[in-house]
């Protein structure tokens, strides 16, 4: 959390149980909570690519996780807008969003 901005607001696309924009340490930390509960704690993220300029930074990386006997692992761009060295918005992009929604369902 010490890289994110009080005001931080994390939003993650589509229609499924954790798809909202998130604002804040505290709605942020749910969040993480949330999904690690669901997955319980297999989701993982692996890094591919980190391009940055300016106060944009995109992180290209493979997200996956089990949950009730199925798995899914699914390409995503991340995409951190950071000021005075906090990050202050992060947004999502879902390599196959409606997999993603209804793998979280």
């Amino acid at each position: 959390m010490a890289a994110m901005a009080d005001d931080i607001v994390w939003h993650v696309p589509g229609r499924g149980p954790v798809s909202r924009d998130y604002r804040g340490h505290a709605e942020v930390l749910g969040f993480f909570g949330h999904f690690m509960q669901l997955s319980d704690g297999t989701f993982q993220l692996r890094v591919d690519d980190v391009l940055a300029k300016d106060d944009r930074v995109v992180v290209l990386c493979t997200t996956s996780a089990r949950r009730g006997g199925r798995s899914w692992s699914s390409p995503q761009v991340h995409v951190w807008t950071v000021k005075n060295g906090k990050a202050t918005t992060f947004r999502e992009y879902a390599g196959d969003e409606q997999t993603e929604d209804e793998f979280w369902r």
